[in-house]
């Protein structure tokens, strides 16, 4: 969901020249279908796709732990991280934990939920998962979630030649809960911090915890690779300044500077991203979009799929 914010004006990231496919989409009439290049056969590059699911189903034996795998292949996903699981995965009985939803397809695959909640409802609000192909899953030499055990995010390592490693990261940076309702993903984060005496702003506390393992991370040498919801306009001056002090930059906007701007949760009417990527400038970003509103093979979500390829050279090495 989106804040309800003013949106401020212009955007401040400032384009770079690119390499453009000759499918990229320019035409901005329809603002609800797909934006930028089209996601089909795979170039010649590392392809990374993005998405808030709103949630998985409860039963496993659902359709979708089947065909997820499937389409993440057919569209030659190499990782893809959700945001909003929404499975309490500390409260599922042995027979229906994360690793056997996803049992006996070739697909690694990790998640993380609020370790803290006391609830014992089998659906919780929140939680990050990543999935990748053999491919991705051989050279990645690592993986973890947000150290709090708030489930906030979830990254993987990959290993390449000369030295070179990447990070890729999910997250979901929660929405302001005014209400103070029982369950938010919000409410859990503030009741969290409250019991280690140490209250925070969730939303404040996810940019500073965040940025402290990516910077981390970046003077380590590594790559990062970054995809959020965030429930705020992208180009706001909080979240500007924020990626602007790790030295990250807008992957899609810098891809394709002459498309307009577009909503990418379809909740509200303004045309505000409030979903992004985001990669270290050493990274070679060679094609990219997001999918339109219905678009999406991931279940009824109601935000927009994002993705990137990136060149296997600077990835890889």
């Amino acid at each position: 969901m989106l804040d309800e914010k003013l949106r401020p004006q212009g955007n401040p990231c400032s384009p770079r020249p690119t390499r453009r496919s000759p499918q990229s989409r320019t035409d901005s009439r329809d603002l609800n279908g797909p934006w930028g290049d089209q996601i089909s056969g795979k170039k010649i590059g590392f392809r990374i796709g993005f998405q808030n699911i709103n949630g998985l189903p409860i039963d496993p034996r659902h359709d979708i732990y089947k065909t997820l795998p499937e389409d993440l292949a057919k569209y030659e996903f190499d990782i893809f991280g959700a945001q909003e699981i929404n499975l309490n995965l500390k409260h599922l009985a042995p027979s229906h934990s994360w690793g056997r939803r996803f049992q006996g397809n070739k697909v690694f695959n990790i998640a993380a939920s609020n370790i803290h909640t006391t609830s014992q409802e089998r659906r919780l609000f929140g939680g990050t998962a990543l999935f990748l192909q053999p491919f991705s899953s051989a050279r990645s030499t690592d993986h973890g979630h947000d150290d709090t055990g708030l489930g906030r995010w979830s990254w993987v390592s990959l290993q390449g030649r000369q030295g070179i490693c990447t990070r890729i990261i999910t997250g979901y940076r929660p929405i302001k809960d005014f209400s103070n309702r029982p369950g938010t993903v919000y409410s859990q984060q503030e009741k969290f911090f409250h019991e280690q005496g140490h209250p925070r702003d969730p939303r404040t506390a996810f940019l500073e915890d965040l940025g402290v393992v990516i910077r981390q991370w970046t003077q380590d040498g590594d790559q990062v690779v970054l995809g959020l919801d965030t429930n705020e306009y992208i180009f706001s001056g909080d979240i500007a300044r924020w990626v602007n002090s790790l030295g990250l930059i807008p992957a899609l906007q810098q891809l394709h500077p002459q498309l307009p701007e577009v909503a990418t949760c379809d909740k509200g009417s303004r045309q505000i991203p409030i979903d992004g990527i985001w990669v270290t400038p050493s990274l070679d970003v060679i094609y990219g979009g997001m999918s339109g509103f219905g678009d999406c093979f991931t279940g009824p979500s109601d935000h927009r799929l994002l993705w990137i390829e990136v060149s296997n050279d600077s990835i890889l090495g």
